[in-house]
């Protein structure tokens, strides 16, 4: 189960990051309750960009 929280809390981290963009597409008021401080290592991690992303 540690992974699937982990797995969560990554989401949640990445949602708080685009709800605080000025252009953001979505709004999670929750998210970086959720993320913990996840959302402060994913904003600094090298974003990841399959086939497709811009």
């Amino acid at each position: 189960m540690e992974a699937v929280s982990c797995t969560a809390q990554w989401t949640a981290a990445a949602r708080a990051l685009e709800s605080e963009r000025s252009d953001a597409l979505s709004a999670d008021p929750w998210a970086r309750t959720l993320a913990g401080g996840r959302a402060s290592t994913c904003s600094t991690a090298t974003p990841v960009r399959g086939p497709g992303c811009t």
